[in-house]
């Protein structure tokens, strides 16, 4: 795992003393007076950070630093000491040196990529900043006074990145003191100000899939802060600690984005993606003791505002992200539509790659809660599409997941007994799932033919996930499926 913290080093230079002599006569010249003070100042565009195995991932052309601006605001007055613009010479680093500022406690701001939002008005006022001119209501410390946004009237996500429309970034040096007689040097981070996401698609339809639509719902576009996230360098030593694939901090309550009032659990419209169709080749036939390749297609990349589902950052929301694809599977036309699970928010600089998997087959699972409405009947979610659930509990007692397994044509699958299906608990670290009188977990599974079948459990007071496999075998393929059961305290009554 690649380490990343926000570096503020201040490194000091002793200054040179002035030689004394005495002339004839005895009398002494005066001190020499110092130097005006001068700061050197390093950006380095901040790899994102990811759900993969190194956590991290390399900055990409398009998502470096192209032209930056650069702000030394005494602390004390407010006012702009220094304004320093250009071209970037390199998407990873940008290096000034000899920028002259006056003694004192001084606040270092810098940006990059802003041009494509210079209509902003709050932007707008940034590039019009010049030394001498009071900073105050443009420029803060306090990471939660300027919002921008990045889209104009009925604009939807995803937002556009190109060789013209580079990714805006921004970065925060709380303060830093500056000496006459010392040097400075501040290396700052920039972070995007956009999240990733990234689709890996795996075709184990045996035919070919081409993906005419993706639907997207659930981001805002709304306005997101212009600062970064102040917890950024605790998030990302939490995540050394943890160590590569742990990702407790990055799923984290402590650390989801902070958006301005009104953009918490906004949903917009759909993202609809619309651009080339993803063909995918049909999946090889599964022959007695092979492993088959299945046809994949990587690195289909969007980029959208950072957003949080839960009406206040911290509530833990019940609602997930959705996704919907339509896709032509043969001579069909199929919508298959997913819920993510585990992501409830992103934050900008975060890259989310979501795996799907394409089978010819359709799995719906339902949850029954006690304390259910009365006359309520649960609504099912697919998995055609992604092989996990996430059903989250509101209270404890009797549960029931009622599911079916139903093929291309939307036909439940007939022939299946009990035999059939290998129901495991994975992982249950909080003791989500009652014991037996034998100490065995409480979780049967009852078929009722073509398909059809209803898990029953019981589940304590306790709080956490129970992580569930349930394997079904077929004729020519195993299909595996994921089920997490998730109970919050902050959605429950008790």
């Amino acid at each position: 795992m690649k380490t990343y913290y926000l570096l503020i080093n201040i490194l000091l230079l002793s200054a040179l003393c002035a030689s004394c002599s005495k002339e004839e006569g005895g009398s002494t010249p005066e001190p020499e007076l110092p130097a005006t003070p001068k700061l050197s100042i390093e950006l380095n565009s901040r790899d994102i950070a990811t759900k993969a195995d190194d956590d991290y991932t390399p900055t990409k052309e398009l998502e470096g630093i192209y032209d930056y601006y650069i702000y030394v605001v005494d602390a004390t007055t407010n006012q702009v000491e220094a304004a320093v613009s250009g071209t970037a010479q390199s998407v990873d680093k940008v290096s000034v040196d000899d920028i002259e500022v006056e003694e004192g406690k001084k606040y270092v701001f810098a940006f990059a990529n802003l041009k494509r939002i210079e209509s902003d008005p709050v932007i707008t006022k940034i590039l019009n900043l010049k030394e001498g001119v009071s900073a105050d209501e443009i420029l803060s410390n306090d990471q939660r006074t300027q919002a921008v946004s990045f889209f104009a009237g009925e604009e939807t996500n995803p937002l556009l990145v190109d060789g013209t429309h580079h990714i805006p970034m921004s970065a925060l040096m709380d303060s830093t003191e500056v000496s006459a007689k010392e040097r400075g040097y501040v290396k700052l981070d920039l972070y995007r100000m956009f999240a990733k996401i990234e689709f890996e698609f795996t075709n184990k339809y045996e035919g070919e899939v081409v993906i005419e639509k993706i639907e997207m719902d659930g981001f805002q576009n709304g306005n997101v802060y212009l600062m970064p996230h102040k917890f950024f360098p605790a998030m990302e030593a939490k995540m050394e600690e943890d160590g590569s694939g742990n990702y407790e901090a990055q799923n984290s309550r402590d650390y989801a984005p902070f958006l301005p009032d009104g953009s918490y659990g906004e949903i917009v419209q759909p993202i609809v993606l619309n651009g080339k169709t993803i063909t995918l080749d049909a999946a090889p036939k599964k022959t007695e003791g092979s492993t088959p390749t299945y046809p994949k297609s990587s690195d289909h990349i969007y980029y959208v505002n950072e957003t949080d589902l839960a009406t206040t950052r911290e509530q833990t929301p019940s609602t997930r992200f959705q996704i919907s694809l339509l896709m032509t599977m043969g001579d069909e036309k199929v919508t298959k539509p997913i819920s993510l699970p585990d992501h409830s928010y992103t934050r900008r600089n975060d890259h989310m790659i979501i795996p799907i998997t394409i089978s010819d087959y359709t799995f719906e699972l339902a949850v029954g809660n006690s304390r259910a409405p009365i006359g309520g009947y649960p609504k099912y979610m697919q998995a055609g599409v992604a092989d996990d659930f996430t059903c989250t509990l509101e209270y404890a007692g009797k549960t029931e997941l009622f599911f079916n397994l139903r093929d291309v044509t939307g036909k439940l699958v007939e022939g299946l007994t009990e035999k059939d299906y290998d129901l495991t608990l994975v992982d249950d670290p909080n003791g989500l799932i009652a014991k037996d009188s034998d100490g065995q977990p409480d979780l049967t599974l009852e078929s009722v033919g073509d398909g059809t079948g209803t898990i029953t459990t019981t589940i304590t007071n306790a709080y956490g996930t129970a992580i569930l496999s349930l394997k079904i075998k077929l004729l020519d393929r195993t299909l595996s499926y994921t089920i997490y059961l998730v109970r919050e305290r902050e959605n429950t009554g008790n």
